[in-house]
């Protein structure tokens, strides 16, 4: 069992807190990850989480030393509902012609709703049975499973016991405490971007408007000086008698000069 916390090389860089982290055979990384409130993220942070683990060559050791590292997320939603999959299985390769780029980079996703769609060799490699393990709601349900199985019975007689202790029940509420301000916090930025892109196109408006505005009087203008001369100048009469006719005082003509 590793360190969950993989801190950032720099100051700035994200840390990422994972639930398991396993060094197998000291030749192999496994990561764990339980997921049940769907935060739209999965796809991102699941590869992140699998970059981050596959950088792990030591300074002075060949590229080809790396070692291989699986990331398996175990989810209580439907990642992708048009493509629904009990066990879906992610590598790099040619789009063209499926040829696996490396096969030391793996992303693995269980659907814990999806057991209906299980394949055979999920049954006879007891992924689906673990899978129900998952899912059990009651002691006295996983008792029953765990009397057909010896692993599963150690592995049944541990989660009780963590169960008991509040310190872990302390742990798992803060957990998840901080994935619901992180998602709290995501949607009041997400709200602020909102109203700042509708105050944007306000001002935006208001500026238009203005100008417009503008545009319009200095129209208004020429349309009025030009209006008081020709009147003038087909009466044979003064500007100031032209103005009295259009109905404006001298004083304001004068200004429109």
């Amino acid at each position: 069992m590793q360190n969950p916390i993989e801190l950032g090389e720099a100051i700035d860089d994200k840390t990422f807190i994972l639930d398991i982290n396993v060094l197998l055979n000291n030749n192999t990384i496994i990561n764990l990850e339980m997921q049940v409130l769907d935060l739209k993220d999965w796809p991102e942070r699941s590869l992140s989480y699998l970059a981050r683990s596959y950088d792990n060559v030591a300074k002075g050791d060949e590229y080809i030393s790396v070692k291989p590292v699986y990331h398996i997320g175990f989810l209580n939603y439907t990642l992708f509902p048009e493509s629904p999959e009990f066990f879906a299985r992610y590598q790099m390769m040619n789009i063209k012609n499926h040829h696996v780029y490396t096969t030391k980079f793996n992303l693995y996703v269980v659907d814990l709703t999806q057991i209906k769609l299980a394949t055979q060799e999920d049954v006879d490699t007891g992924l689906v049975y673990w899978t129900q393990v998952f899912k059990a709601k009651t002691w006295e349900e996983l008792r029953q499973m765990a009397e057909r199985n010896q692993e599963l019975q150690e592995a049944t007689e541990a989660l009780y016991v963590y169960n008991q202790d509040e310190i872990v029940k302390q742990q798992c509420r803060a957990r998840q405490d901080y994935y619901n301000h992180e998602r709290g916090t995501q949607k009041r930025l997400e709200e602020a971007r909102i109203a700042l892109e509708e105050s944007k196109a306000v001002i935006a408006a208001q500026k238009e408007l203005l100008e417009n505005q503008k545009k319009n009087s200095k129209k208004d203008k020429a349309l009025l000086k030009k209006s008081v001369k020709l009147l003038a100048e087909k009466l044979h009469i003064s500007e100031a008698e032209a103005c009295k006719q259009i109905g404006i005082s001298l004083e304001a003509y004068q200004k429109l000069k």
